[in-house]
């Protein structure tokens, strides 16, 4: 495309992490431009300064006579320039650690090879305008999904839970609680522990379909306890089989199949993961290979197929559809090598990071070391096979897609963001990037509920209702025991369910939440909605002034109408329900202040007839006021 003397520059925009995923080009103005793209994570760009540019790409695709190709969608469309500015430098640290965040845990660490780089991620500075543009179309890309419950649904993740031992109290606990979802600790329930080989599905007969027959009562792998960390491959309690028999169905171990049957009994629904990157002994030939001629490795040496071999993924639909026929489960996740990239460099062997992995084998359909075309089409068709088959089954990955992000996010319902969440500030943070880097609408994200004090736990339910369509429960799972936590639950998942088309749109207010002592977003459609509020300073050595006032001009960033005679009644829903805020002309500021470690609700909606405007005066000393202004200028 050439862009000639329209436009003051041509600036390209990724994802911003270290996957660094093409999302778009902005074409700049004076007043405002255009944006364009590839909906394809592996498009190729050459730049022309602020001339032009071409981006395409080479499928290499081979295609029988008379079958037809549909190409990549391009994508061109225009936006309003705002004037304020979105600053990112990504989910990681770049040129000095952010502050605010503890990246020593795994879920970052995972990504680096020999410790934390200085400088990952550059940081970049966009128009609201622009992004908001982005966004909007996201939307169409991106469509939302169903889920198996209308509302705002909830699920339990057995993992992150750590209830390794299926007992039937767990789903007693999740009943009382209204949650109606579970997925097990174990994956493929109870035939493998993540993220190591399941031999039940490594040793199945291909053609027909058949599984292993237990030679006695099948093991359950891996730690017994909840609360029990990863298990080593020595750890795992292998099943054992008798040569030759097989099943045509898929069976469960024995304690799994009673933690089902009692579960459906009690209208609680029992649901499993995978990891994608399959190895079946019987068809070494799908196997991915290296550029040395040897198999392909994932996480401890688990061998992987190629997704690029039609004959694997087609077996692969019929692997999970025999378990969905059988099982009906209402959610499924798979985390593990789907991609050839690795994604998680401190688990590499060898002295490579992050980076490509491609398939050099001859026989997949694909040119030796060039299969990145062919496994996308095909990792996409699975899922939208998987997707029209079971339409309202949520369906989420956690690492496999994340260089894919997020045009690999079109049949799932969400993934795990970044990396592991580790509370409400991770969620907050996390989607951030998720919405402003990425452009992801907001029913795309992810959160999880930590905490097992009420104060702890009650704000993650708050933050996780701000930053997502629907949630699971994480470790939050032992504050459930709580009644309180219990009623607290129900209680607001209840208001996110009759609001729950205001929650499905969002604008972010400030910048990247840790960055400023207040964060929070905006949920409004055409003339009302909601404003949620969170303090910031996730570094506890911060010291705020007494108090921290949060200042939001109520106009058209928050995703108001233009209206400049509008008048609006803003009303505290949380923490202290009901209190009237006072009445706004459009284009006035609301200025607002913070309680202590407590979330904020808002409510925005049009003032009733004859209401005058009425903006109550702040209290305190100017000098012990902290202004924390919404949108940079």
């Amino acid at each position: 495309m050439n862009a000639g003397s329209q436009f003051k520059e041509i600036h390209f925009h990724d994802d911003n992490t270290i996957w660094q995923c093409p999302i778009n080009l902005f074409l700049r103005g004076e007043k405002g431009g255009c944006f364009a793209g590839l909906e394809y994570p592996w498009w190729n760009l050459i730049a022309r300064g602020n001339e032009g540019f071409l981006l395409g790409y080479k499928p290499n695709y081979p295609v029988n006579k008379g079958e037809i190709n549909t190409s990549e969608k391009y994508f061109l469309g225009v936006f309003r320039k705002e004037g304020i500015s979105r600053y990112s430098q990504g989910p990681y640290p770049g040129k000095a650690p952010l502050k605010y965040l503890n990246f020593d845990g795994t879920g970052l660490s995972q990504h680096f090879k020999g410790g934390i780089p200085a400088e990952a991620v550059k940081s970049e500075v966009l128009d609201w305008g622009e992004v908001w543009a982005m966004q909007d179309f996201m939307r169409q890309v991106l469509p939302e999904l169903p889920l198996p419950e209308d509302g705002f649904w909830v699920w339990q993740n057995g993992w992150w839970a750590g209830l390794f031992d299926p007992k039937t109290e767990i789903l007693d606990t999740l009943k009382t609680a209204g949650i109606h979802d579970i997925m097990t600790a174990h994956s493929w329930y109870g035939r493998g522990l993540h993220p190591n080989v399941e031999p039940y599905l490594a040793q199945m007969r291909i053609e027909p379909i058949g599984f292993p027959v237990d030679a006695a009562v099948a093991g359950m792998p891996g730690p017994a306890g909840p609360g029990a960390g990863w298990a080593t491959p020595q750890d795992v309690k292998l099943d054992q089989f008798k040569p030759g028999q097989f099943t045509p169905d898929f069976r469960t171990p024995s304690a799994m199949e009673k933690f089902i049957e009692y579960g459906r009994k009690i209208g609680v629904h029992v649901s499993s993961f995978a990891a994608p990157g399959f190895w079946f002994d019987q068809k070494p030939e799908w196997g991915s290979l290296d550029a040395a001629g040897k198999p392909s490795v994932y996480l401890f040496g688990r061998k992987v197929s190629c997704p690029a071999d039609d004959n694997y993924m087609r077996h692969l639909l019929a692997l999970h559809e025999s378990v969905f026929d059988k099982y009906q489960p209402r959610w499924w996740g798979w985390d593990g090598r789907w991609l050839s990239y690795w994604e998680v460099a401190g688990y590499r062997p060898g002295p490579k990071g992050v980076g490509l992995d491609p398939c050099y084998a001859k026989n997949h359909g694909h040119l030796p070391g060039d299969n990145l075309y062919k496994e996308w089409k095909n990792i996409q068709t699975f899922l939208r096979e998987l997707r029209s088959r079971h339409p309202r089954m949520c369906l989420e990955a956690y690492y496999g897609l994340k260089r894919g992000e997020a045009w690999a996010m079109r049949y799932l319902n969400s993934d795990d963001n970044y990396y592991e969440s580790n509370g409400a500030d991770m969620n907050r943070f996390q989607t951030w990037h998720n919405q402003n880097d990425r452009f992801r609408p907001v029913y795309k994200n992810y959160a999880a509920v930590f905490g097992n004090d009420p104060a702890s736990f009650q704000l993650n339910v708050m933050a996780s209702i701000s930053c997502s369509a629907y949630c699971q429960i994480g470790p939050g799972f032992q504050g459930l025991q709580r009644l309180e936590n219990q009623e607290f639950l129900q209680k607001w998942r209840g208001w996110a369910t009759r609001n729950h088309a205001y929650l499905k749109v969002k604008r972010d207010l400030f910048d990247c939440p840790g960055d400023s002592a207040v964060d929070g977003s905006a949920h409004i459609i055409k003339d009302r909605g909601f404003l949620f509020l969170f303090p910031g300073g996730f570094d506890k050595k911060i010291n705020h002034p007494k108090t921290v006032r949060a200042s939001v001009l109520i106009n058209r960033w928050l995703g108001l109408a233009e209206k400049p005679a509008a008048l609006y009644q803003i009303k505290e829903v949380y923490p202290r329900e009901g209190t009237d805020l006072g009445a706004y002309c459009y284009g006035e500021e609301l200025l607002y202040d913070m309680p202590k470690g407590s979330a904020v609700i808002l409510s925005l909606e049009p003032a009733a007839t004859g209401l005058q405007p009425q903006r109550p005066a702040p209290g305190g000393q100017p000098d012990q006021v902290l202004v924390v202004p919404a949108f940079r200028r």
